[in-house]
């Protein structure tokens, strides 16, 4: 996929096609009107084929562009599932980056998965408290080792038949997992590095796999300003759901959860019921975002402006 088009799937080949250019006019919030894992109708003949129109989308999974403009960028569409993999060795595990693909998955009505992957390098108690975090925050935790074969067997059946996005940031494994689940994909494993005990990227650019079980994967490069799109602060909290309930304790509606006075979230923190860390990710992106439109009124989902900019 480049500017201009993009590979197309068609008569059980893959072939270039190009974007007809009333679909840059039509599409004015995403920076691209095409992504991977759309539906397309085609039109010409042997190699020659334009992209005329791209079928509605079921689902999407949706990032804010970096730039001064905000756009949207489509990762991926007509997804079931989003899975952030996260290591439970070298590199060390990275609740902030979990949480944001999980907040953008929720943004988008899309089902997060949790993949906590080199088991085999864990710390003692590490893997009861992380997926005891991600248990309330309603996610399937999964645990596995593509060294010891463990959680393979688990991982498979979870996204068997599904169209399901994985991501992760350098060097937690993301390419073992892929060669594991479609043999033929042959990825190559990158190596962590001696300086900075992290991995270096060896997938460049979105790509869809199909897996021999069926269901498909899609490939992503390592994203890590993952800001969801179309949420305002809000309407975040819907993306929390571990930790929506508990806003309704605090004392003050401006409660900044910080310190404040009759703060119930701290304090289901303290008690146990909700991790530190989630808090932390809600502020941190809470911090990113624009405050409401006039007219929002609580209990508006998150994705309802991504869905009045794709009509």
């Amino acid at each position: 996929m480049d500017a201009r088009g993009a590979l197309v799937e068609t008569g059980g080949r893959s072939v270039y096609a190009q974007l007809r250019g009333n679909l840059f006019q039509e599409s004015t919030w995403s920076t691209r009107p095409v992504a991977v894992g759309d539906f397309v109708r085609v039109e010409g003949t042997g190699d020659d084929l334009t992209i005329a129109e791209v079928a509605p989308r079921k689902s999407q999974l949706i990032r804010r562009a970096g730039g001064e403009t905000p756009h949207a960028q489509v990762i991926a569409a007509n997804i079931d599932c989003v899975a952030a993999i996260g290591s439970l060795g070298k590199p060390t595990f990275s609740s902030t980056f979990v949480d944001r693909v999980l907040a953008a998955a929720t943004a988008n009505d899309v089902a997060g998965i949790v993949i906590l992957n080199k088991s085999d390098e864990a710390r003692p108690g590490d893997i009861e408290r992380i997926c005891d975090t991600y248990r309330k925050a309603r996610c399937v935790c999964i645990v596995t080792s593509m060294k010891t074969g463990a959680g393979v067997d688990e991982l498979r059946a979870a996204v068997r038949g599904k169209s399901c996005v994985l991501t992760g940031l350098s060097g937690v494994g993301k390419s073992s997992i892929i060669n594991i689940l479609i043999p033929s994909a042959d990825r190559p494993i990158g190596h962590l590095s001696w300086k900075w005990k992290q991995g270096r990227h060896t997938t460049t650019s979105v790509e869809l796999l199909h897996m021999p079980d069926g269901g498909d994967l899609i490939d992503t490069p390592g994203i890590r300003n993952f800001i969801p799109w179309g949420v305002h602060r809000g309407s975040l909290r819907h993306c929390f759901p571990d930790l929506d309930p508990l806003l309704e304790r605090c004392k003050f509606n401006n409660c900044q959860h910080s310190g404040d006075e009759g703060c119930g979230v701290l304090a289901a923190v303290d008690t146990g019921e909700i991790a530190r860390t989630r808090v932390a990710s809600y502020l941190e992106i809470l911090s990113e975002l624009e405050p409401p439109p006039e007219q929002w009124s609580e209990g508006a989902r998150p994705h309802s402006e991504a869905d009045d900019g794709d009509e």
